[in-house]
């Protein structure tokens, strides 16, 4: 967030998962590199990010079982709506059994 912003940090539990959220008010994702968020070596193009902490907690979070996902937006992309990005984490309460 270069301007400033707020950060949120909630926490829930629902239907035996435990989730995490984390949501900011900055610049959102651009459209043209939503799809690959979880690619390896893909960043907003500065030379200091190696494109890998996404990815890397996306298959920390599935080996327990659980989900990552984002929501995104720039500014106008929704009228009602400011720009932002909120990131959610599902993990189950309990571990999941497998047969």
């Amino acid at each position: 967030m270069p301007d400033g912003g707020e950060l949120t940090i909630t926490t829930d539990e629902a239907d035996g998962r435990w989730q995490l959220s984390v949501a900011d008010t900055g610049l959102g994702i651009p459209r043209n590199i939503r799809s690959q968020v979880f690619v390896p070596f893909v960043n907003l193009g500065t030379d200091s990010e190696t494109g890998l902490g996404l990815v890397i907690a996306k298959e920390v979070v599935e080996g327990h079982g659980g989900n990552l996902s984002f929501e995104t937006r720039v500014l106008g992309e929704v009228e009602v709506q400011e720009s932002g990005t909120s990131f959610r984490i599902e993990i189950p309460i309990t571990p999941e059994q497998t047969p």
